[in-house]
C-alpha cells in the first residue's frame, strides 16, 4: 500500500513542528545515522547532490496527517526534514516512500515559491487562498505518485532495531 492510500492528506507541508525528545520516541543514535545516510544516498539517486538537506532531530512534526515535512530555507538549495513520531509506525516500504516524497519536494520548491510570489503580487487574499489549497493538493498528489513510481528503484529501507 502506498502512503497516498493511508489517508486523504497524508503529508501536509504546513504541519506544526513540536519540540519532542527524539530518544523518548525511539530514535537511537544508530537509527538517526541510518536515516541521515539513507537521505544522502537518495539525494544522489534523485539528482539532489547540490542540495544541503538535513534531518532535524530536535523538532518533530506534530500533526496527525503528516509522517514528515521538508521545509525549504528561503530561495536556496537548502532544506530541513522533520519526521513525525508516526513515521516509526510505518512499515519499511512506506518509510522509504515518505523519504523519497519529501526529497522530491526539493525539485518543486521553486514552483511553490513562484506560485506564492505570483499570488502575493496579485493581491486578492481570497483567490490566493483558493489557489494555495489547490496548488498544495496538486503538488502533494504529484509528489506522492512520483515517489510511488521511484520506490522500486531505490535501496530497501530497514531501520536498525536498536
Amino acid at each position: 500500500m502506498s502512503i497516498s492510500h493511508i489517508s486523504q492528506n497524508t503529508i501536509n507541508v504546513h504541519s506544526t513542528i513540536a519540540v519532542i525528545s527524539s530518544d523518548s520516541i525511539g530514535w537511537s543514535s544508530q537509527r538517526k545515522l541510518y536515516v541521515e545516510t539513507y537521505v544522502k544516498n537518495l539525494q544522489k539517486i534523485l539528482r539532489l547532490r547540490d542540495w544541503k538537506i538535513s534531518v532535524d532531530w530536535k523538532k518533530f512534526v506534530d500533526d496527525d496527517d503528516a509522517y514528515a515535512t521538508n521545509t525549504p530555507l528561503g530561495h536556496t538549495k537548502r532544506s530541513v526534514i522533520h519526521l513525525s513520531n508516526m513515521f516509526l509506525g510505518l512499515d519499511s516500504e512506506d518509510q522509504a516512500q515518505t523519504l523519497i516524497h519529501e526529497l522530491l519536494h526539493c525539485h518543486l520548491f521553486a514552483l511553490d515559491n513562484l506560485a506564492g510570489d505570483t499570488v502575493d503580487a496579485l493581491g486578492s487574499k481570497s483567490a490566493g487562498k483558493v489557489f494555495e489549497v489547490a496548488l498544495e493538493a496538486a503538488v502533494e498528489c504529484t509528489t506522492d505518485t512520483l515517489a510511488d513510481v521511484l520506490l522500486p528503484f531505490v535501496p530497501n529501507f530497514e531501520l536498525p532495531n536498536i
